[in-house]
């Protein structure tokens, strides 16, 4: 639930530019990363006072600069990427979960008018990123359309492509040279 929205009332398309994925950082600050628009990450202090601004600019992650939509056929344009969840791990790094449009997006419409299923259209990009040095550490593409870390090492995704909506659990780590491990 957002703040300041009525329970109950929609979420419209432009307050979604407003949303930020948080987790907490050390010494009693957080980390904040936009969910839609644009791959920025926001180290706050305890009184949410910016701190520091991490950009990464990615071809695979435009700024859009809209309000994000998900297509309804293949004519439009393609889904919006955006930060699903963040997470520090114990050793500093920051783990981040973003859906990227899957690369056969424009193939997975129904022909009989009914949308596509979100986890056709998405695929997942995991980036662990060193926050000392700004760099990618690593990071891997996955067919499936992430939702959320649960705990250390652990996020899980959906899949709404059949008659019943499944999640999958998924458990990484970082082998010790920086390769993601499943």
């Amino acid at each position: 639930e957002s703040v300041g929205e009525e329970v109950g009332q929609p979420v419209s398309r432009e307050t979604l530019l407003l949303y930020r994925r948080v987790t907490p950082g050390a010494g009693g600050g957080f980390f904040a990363a936009h969910r839609v628009d644009r791959y920025d990450i926001e180290r706050r202090d305890a009184s949410g006072r910016l701190q520091q601004t991490f950009r990464r600019r990615p071809l695979w992650f435009p700024v859009i600069g809209t309000p994000p939509r998900v297509p309804e056929r293949a004519a439009d344009p393609p889904p919006f990427p955006g930060v699903m969840d963040i997470q520090m791990d114990d050793d500093g790094r920051l783990w981040v979960l973003i859906t990227v449009p899957a690369e056969d997006w424009q193939d997975v419409f129904p022909g009989d008018g009914t949308r596509a299923a979100r986890h056709d259209l998405y695929n997942t990009i995991i980036e662990v990123i060193d926050l000392g040095n700004q760099t990618v550490v690593s990071r891997t593409r996955i067919r499936d359309y992430a939702i959320g870390f649960s705990g250390p090492g652990v996020f899980y995704t959906y899949d709404d492509s059949s008659v019943f909506d499944r999640l999958r659990v998924w458990r990484v780590s970082l082998d010790p040279n920086h390769h993601l491990k499943d």
